[in-house]
């Protein structure tokens, strides 16, 4: 079974993607045996979310001709998009709900009068966007071109179209995380020359600045799965050569190691 825990959403219990399969908990004590909500037949779940007292799925579509959507409850399909695309994200604005796509760097929104009903909010010419975030009454979203590895973070206070603007480019670096912390956008993942960790943060959107205890040239890795859990950051680092996978907690300046399994352990 794959465990797929990139994306998160708060639903009055703890959501866990098994897979293609949508399943809750009640506390951290996993059992074999899960109260199943919905399947899919894409590859996995890739994005999950709370919006107007339903849960949002999207899948990985890369393999199957396309992701779909769906929401619960109760379980509902709702839409299947364009061949190639996976959903990587959802983000909400102004009581609207987006969806950021990759292989063709679309940016989808929700017509809550009609949830099967999705349209563009933002096409662009890069092609994956990973990530979408809101901040400071802006949505941000962060776009790879995978053809040259150059990616760029773009952002827009309404979400329509003709209104994304540039908020940074990123040169050489694959950061396909955003996590909100004691007042910062951050933006996390590695330097794509050499595969170290890496990570940007911003105050304004505009000016952005390396994150110090999240940046190190010796570490060979990537950081995954940012998190805030009572004040304080938590974040995974993965792809190592070590074959191990970390948890470190982050409170702004340094990092501290809170974990670390080998892969294929139990």
């Amino acid at each position: 079974v794959k465990y797929e825990a990139k994306h998160k959403a708060s639903f009055g219990v703890v959501m866990i993607i098994l897979g293609c399969e949508l399943a809750v908990i009640e506390s951290f004590l996993f059992s074999k045996v899960l109260p199943l909500i919905g399947t899919s037949k894409d590859t996995f779940f890739w994005a999950l979310t709370e919006h107007s007292g339903k849960l949002y799925a999207g899948t990985y579509g890369l393999d199957t001709g396309g992701p779909r959507a769906y929401n619960y409850p109760p379980w509902r399909f709702l839409k299947a998009f364009a061949a190639g695309e996976s959903i990587t994200e959802f983000a909400k604005l102004d009581g609207k709900l987006y969806a950021s796509t990759e292989k063709k760097g679309y940016i989808y929104v929700m017509n809550n009068a009609d949830p099967t009903d999705w349209g563009y909010a933002h096409q662009d010419s890069y092609n994956c966007a990973l990530s979408i975030k809101l901040f400071n009454g802006y949505l941000y979203c962060y776009i790879y071109n995978s053809p040259n590895g150059l990616s760029r973070c773009v952002r827009s206070n309404s979400g329509n179209p003709g209104t994304w603007e540039l908020a940074a480019p990123f040169t050489a670096y694959f950061l396909p995380d955003f996590v909100v912390f004691d007042g910062k956008l951050y933006l996390v993942g590695n330097r794509s020359a050499d595969h170290r960790i890496w990570a940007w943060r911003t105050t304004n959107g505009l000016d952005w600045e390396t994150a110090p205890g999240l940046c190190d040239a010796e570490v060979d890795g990537q950081w995954i799965c940012p998190m805030v859990l009572n004040g304080e950051m938590l974040i995974g680092m993965g792809e190592r050569p070590d074959g191990k996978s970390k948890i470190f907690s982050y409170d702004g300046t340094s990092r501290t190691e809170k974990f670390s399994v080998t892969a294929g352990s139990p």
